[in-house]
């Protein structure tokens, strides 16, 4: 099939990055594939962790169904309380209840994980209620787990909630009940070992990213990459405009390069961060610098010209823009967004994207390894070739004259 733009997902990277996380964490990990496996797709997320994750957790029925109907046979909790738990059982799914009406409803046979709330203040018994909760759940069907979420891990509230996860565990362990006990998410995973208990509950880690507030101690693989090929190379002359409102300016005469992606794929420019000229700004008039949106052509990060509404144009200079045709003539990939937009300024909507083309990256001629990638290190290496070259060229122009 011919795309003008879409997805690859490197299944392998998924798979190093839950390895790197379970060596880390030391117990055993629930890989959360909700929100469509965060954008890299439901079904290629829990088939890549399926065979070595403890479990998969997703956060409604409708995604545990379209699991099991791929034929994703793992053990699934579904993190959200559900409408209608005997649907859940007969997919044999396990459940989560948070107030005594859940319980209450808790089917015989099925296995249920009771919410306690220690601060995040959505779902969840109090921790007051938890030991009878856990009882009547006991009495009614097998009590999986006992578990607790984080409203801000890495943060200030962070060891309170942990403080009080402690205190509700030694109750259930005073009381007799053995349960297991889970309450990392990726954040406490890295910021609060303690927090690991029984298990961990990893998402934005596995899929190569670093959650609110701590910093893994290694470098994940990019499981993740948007392509989308060149339609059309044109010179913006000085002083004329790109994108709806005009809001970029073209500074002198530039080659731009015209990709087929728009707003309703994910591609979100904010007004206060579209690129005027080729030039950094401040944001709002703020006091951080804001580095303008940016995707990768032939190896060279370029930057976004207007707001992406309909179609977005690249800004590059002639060389570039020339080979930015050349790929276009040859009808290959000309581009590629860097995952980590929200360094270069503009973020993307994985799940939009990943629902407009998807596919697997077969990885042909290392693919999504190469020194293209994104990596600050690789755009290091195309500056400092940029400035040898620069340099040689100087050079050789002063011992001509």
């Amino acid at each position: 099939m011919d795309r003008s733009t879409w997805v690859e997902v490197d299944v392998s990277a998924l798979k190093h990055n839950f390895g790197l996380v379970s060596e880390h964490a030391g117990v055993p990990v629930c890989a959360v594939v909700k929100a469509n496996g965060y954008g890299h797709g439901l079904v290629i997320a829990a088939r890549a962790f399926a065979r070595t994750a403890a479990m998969l957790a997703v956060t409604r029925i409708e995604e545990a169904t379209a699991l099991r109907e791929a034929g994703v046979d793992a053990r699934i909790l579904i993190l959200a309380p559900v409408t209608d738990p005997r649907k859940a059982t007969k997919l044999d799914c396990e459940i989560s209840v948070g107030s005594p009406a859940q319980v209450a409803d808790v089917p015989a046979g099925a296995r249920a994980h009771l919410i306690v709330d220690t601060g995040m203040g959505r779902l969840g018994v109090s921790e007051d209620d938890v030991v009878d909760a856990a009882r009547a759940v006991g009495a009614r069907a097998t009590l999986g787990s006992v578990w607790t979420h984080f409203a801000d891990a890495a943060g200030h509230s962070g060891p309170g909630q942990l403080a009080r996860f402690e205190s509700v565990v030694r109750a259930l362990r005073t009381a007799g009940i053995s349960a297991p006990v889970h309450a990392a998410n990726s954040a406490a995973t890295l910021a609060l070992p303690r927090a690991r208990f029984d298990m961990v509950r990893v998402g934005t880690l596995l899929y190569g990213q670093d959650p609110p507030g701590a910093h893994a101690p290694w470098t994940p693989r990019d499981p993740f990459a948007w392509y989308a090929r060149v339609v059309a190379v044109r010179t913006i002359p000085a002083g004329a405009t790109v994108g709806y409102g005009s809001e970029w300016r073209a500074n002198r005469a530039t080659r731009a390069a015209t990709l087929p992606v728009a707003r309703v794929m994910g591609v979100v420019v904010p007004v206060d961060l579209v690129a005027h000229g080729e030039s950094d700004h401040r944001a709002g008039g703020g006091e951080r610098p804001v580095r303008p949106a940016r995707f990768v052509a032939r190896a060279r990060r370029l930057p976004f010209a207007g707001r992406a509404h309909g179609v977005g144009q690249g800004v590059c200079s002639r060389r570039r823009a020339r080979g930015c045709a050349r790929n276009r003539r040859a009808g290959v990939s000309a581009c590629r967004f860097l995952r980590r937009a929200a360094r270069a300024g503009h973020r993307t909507d994985r799940d939009a994207a990943c629902n407009s083309r998807r596919h697997v990256d077969p990885r042909r001629g290392g693919g999504l390894d190469r020194a293209h990638a994104g990596t600050k290190a690789a755009r290091r290496s195309v500056d400092r070739a940029r400035r040898r070259r620069r340099r040689v060229a100087r050079d050789g122009r002063l011992r001509g004259s």
